[in-house]
């Protein structure tokens, strides 16, 4: 149950550029037009989209406490 994706990745040669959902206001949709897949969705402006979403990006997750989830 998502609301928003984008994917940037460069998958074995070829840059591949996705968003499916509505855009949050604080994107900045330019960037999707760039010519260059590679630059349309940087971990510069990934960082900046996170600190938006109020996702703490300079704290360490506590992986002490962290569970792993299996499906067999």
């Amino acid at each position: 149950m998502y609301e928003r994706t984008i994917v940037a990745a460069d998958d074995g040669g070829r840059w591949v550029f996705e968003t499916t959902g509505e855009p949050f206001a604080f994107e900045e949709l330019a960037y999707y037009r760039k010519r260059v897949k590679a630059e349309r969705f940087t971990s510069a402006l990934l960082y900046k989209y996170l600190q938006r979403l109020g996702v703490p990006i300079n704290i360490e997750p506590d992986w002490s406490n962290a569970l792993l989830v299996e499906r067999l």
